[in-house]
């Protein structure tokens, strides 16, 4: 029983910094497209808006895109 819950402890502890990795990852992404100052909508296969600009936002109004989606 201690070793399962020793290797659960190292399996949560390499989790846990592969999550810090992708977090910084996102923001350095982040940072970068809201940086570059050009807007872009970023679309799931089926068109659902999945991410979007600082300038993509400042020049769409995307409350009311959103809120007019079917």
């Amino acid at each position: 029983m201690q070793s399962a819950n020793e290797e659960l402890q190292t399996i949560s502890a390499e989790m846990q910094t592969k999550l810090d990795d992708l977090d910084l990852a996102q923001s350095d992404m982040n940072n970068l497209l809201n940086s570059i100052g050009i807007a872009i909508l970023f679309l799931e296969q089926n068109l659902n808006l999945r991410r979007i600009t600082d300038r993509a936002s400042k020049i769409i109004n995307i409350a009311k895109a959103i809120s007019a989606a079917p």
